[in-house]
């Protein structure tokens, strides 16, 4: 696969999730700090423009270089680009039991929970 067939599947990946809005900036309660988190069908990731928690990452971006993002990042941005991020305010325990859960479970109920009560 040539890296143009690498990146145009990658593109496609990243726009697909940008527009399922799986995208969430939750915003400390009182403050200006700010974190991004992918909720994905079987993991959560957190990240930002430059890194993200998931696998491919650490192995394609950082280890062998293959790639210069993972397709979080392109749907990251691409999500902020055409703001389909979810923004949710939450107090420190609450994110702090969400960030917990994503790095030691993969994934977070109670951040799951939240955005399904926003929808409804």
């Amino acid at each position: 696969m040539s890296i143009d067939q690498i990146d145009r599947r990658l593109l496609s990946k990243a726009k697909k999730i940008a527009i399922e809005r799986r995208f969430i900036n939750i915003i400390l309660r009182g403050s200006m700090f700010s974190v991004f988190i992918y909720i994905g069908s079987k993991c959560d990731y957190v990240l930002d423009l430059n890194n993200c928690s998931c696998p491919a990452f650490l192995f394609n971006v950082v280890l062998r270089k293959k790639q210069e993002h993972c397709y979080h990042i392109l749907g990251l941005k691409y999500a902020l680009e055409k703001d389909k991020i979810i923004k949710i305010e939450l107090a420190l325990k609450d994110l702090s039991e969400i960030l917990s859960d994503i790095y030691t479970c993969g994934k977070s109920l109670k951040l799951r929970k939240i955005v399904s009560n926003l929808e409804s």
